[in-house]
């Protein structure tokens, strides 16, 4: 159970390198993954206080949200539009 625990946490790096770098469908794959993995997982790392899994959760479930999220659409001022 740790080491699928320490994957979830790799995954959630993982998520993050991707979501910096603009690969924002590998990004929200891979945190989809890890917050699975970390969700069953996360309670064998409970000897590694350091790490914060309902904060780091929390974090990738809100990348997946913002990721998935449809563009909001740009408003033109009217300053664009006499041009």
């Amino acid at each position: 159970d740790k080491r699928e625990g320490l994957k979830g946490l790799i995954q959630a790096a993982g998520a993050w390198v991707h979501r910096e770098a603009g690969r924002d469908a590998a990004a929200v794959g891979l945190a989809k993954k890890a917050v699975t993995r970390l969700r069953r997982f996360g309670n064998a790392l409970d000897d590694m206080p350091t790490v914060q899994l309902a904060s780091l959760v929390g974090d990738l479930e809100k990348l997946v949200a913002t990721a998935e999220a449809p563009p909001i659409p740009k408003t033109i001022s009217t300053s664009e539009k006499e041009s």
